[in-house]
């Protein structure tokens, strides 16, 4: 609303100014709303610098920094799980955690995943499907799953995160490297 009253106070204040000058004509009222909204969406922009500015000069990143599809809850896991049957295979490495902060660990050392700043939560900077959530194995004990999946995931993230996970003692469930076929299910 504020956006509003201003560009119709920049119309009225410029049309005053062109008739002062004597060059109004009928389509000079449309260049007045047109300079007008110019340059207020670069006052906005001067005022308002986004995240990405902001967070990139000091070398943390933020939330909005954040350019993948994070899955947090079981409610995400399952989803993207369901979607698979709907689509082609796509890169995917799929580990299990006994214990969230490794899982947590494990993911956050692979190179395009950072905890941000602001939320605490885990970020991506390459636009790929990644998270941890609570998933239950076979034996119903509580695990952690911990996904990196996309077309856009690379083969030396998707090794990266290969090499982070079997680190911090996860259990492969799914592999399907990027360029490859069928995806390598495991089960104990």
């Amino acid at each position: 609303m504020a956006i509003a009253l201003l560009i119709l106070y920049g119309v009225i204040f410029f049309k005053k100014l062109i008739k002062k000058v004597g060059i109004m004509g009928n389509q000079d009222l449309f260049i007045v709303i047109v300079l007008t909204g110019f340059i207020f969406i670069i006052i906005y922009v001067i005022k308002h610098p986004t995240n990405k500015s902001s967070s990139s000069s000091s070398g943390k990143l933020m939330e909005a920094d954040n350019v993948g599809m994070r899955c947090d809850t079981a409610i995400d896991g399952k989803a993207y799980f369901l979607s698979l049957f709907q689509k082609e295979p796509e890169p995917i490495i799929f580990y299990l955690f006994n214990n969230k902060d490794k899982a947590i660990q494990a993911l956050a050392e692979v190179s395009c995943i950072t905890i941000a700043e602001d939320s605490r939560k885990l970020i991506s900077t390459d636009i790929i499907k990644f998270g941890v959530f609570p998933t239950v194995d076979e034996g119903d004990s509580p695990t952690w799953g911990t996904l990196l999946a996309g077309k856009n995931l690379s083969h030396d993230t998707w090794s990266e995160a290969r090499k982070c996970f079997k680190k911090y003692g996860g259990i492969m469930r799914r592999e399907n490297k990027p360029g490859n076929g069928k995806p390598i299910h495991q089960k104990n």
